[in-house]
């Protein structure tokens, strides 16, 4: 529930920030202090979350990602979520 929360707001940010003049500035004065906020949150949970769990999995992958997931972040022009995956995953998912 508390990724889940965090996630929320990031996109309600990424919302605003479509909207900014300036889409970098926006989301480091948003966005960036949420996701070092659940990055924290990760590193005290996963020590109590079962590896082998779907939270576990999850947070495991996170931290794999981490990197990547600034990057996003590191330019404006890039989009939080990929357009042309959205569009096809309903298809995929009626396979």
């Amino acid at each position: 529930e508390y990724a889940i929360k965090i996630f929320s707001e990031i996109y309600r940010y990424e919302k605003l920030a479509k909207q900014s003049e300036n889409r970098k500035a926006y989301r480091d004065q948003h966005i960036i202090p949420l996701l070092h906020t659940l990055k924290t949150w990760i590193d005290k949970e996963c020590i109590t979350t079962l590896p082998k769990s779907p939270l576990g999995k999850a947070m495991r992958y996170t931290v794999k990602q981490w990197p990547k997931i600034l990057n996003i972040f590191a330019d404006g022009r890039v989009e939080l979520d990929n357009l042309i995956e959205n569009k096809i995953r309903p298809l995929a998912l009626g396979r």
